[in-house]
């Protein structure tokens, strides 16, 4: 299992349109990822300007999928110029879970 979490912050004015794009892409994992086996959109309470994406893979190649998607190049492609500060991608070992 491949688990990610990526971080990003916006611009306050590209924040509508920030919270329309995630919510477009995570319908999108929703209906053509079947190896995504969670992916979480999540948005900082004391910072409503940083959000947060938790995610895991089934394996290396959901994870191809997922990255190749033209979904996914759009949401990045439209997200970046909203961006306050460059995406950090981190990956994550699995510790504990409770779902």
């Amino acid at each position: 299992m491949i688990n990610k979490m990526v971080t990003y912050k916006v611009k306050q004015e590209s924040l509508d349109d920030a919270k329309m794009l995630v919510r477009e892409l995570v319908e999108n994992i929703k209906l053509n990822e079947e190896g995504t086996l969670l992916y979480r959109a999540l948005q900082q309470n004391d910072d409503p300007t940083r959000f947060i994406h938790f995610m895991s893979f089934e394996d290396e190649y959901s994870e191809e999928v997922h990255r190749k998607s033209n979904y996914c190049d759009e949401f990045n492609v439209s997200i970046l110029p909203m961006c306050d500060e460059e995406p950090s991608s981190t990956e994550l070992n699995r510790l504990a879970f409770h779902d």
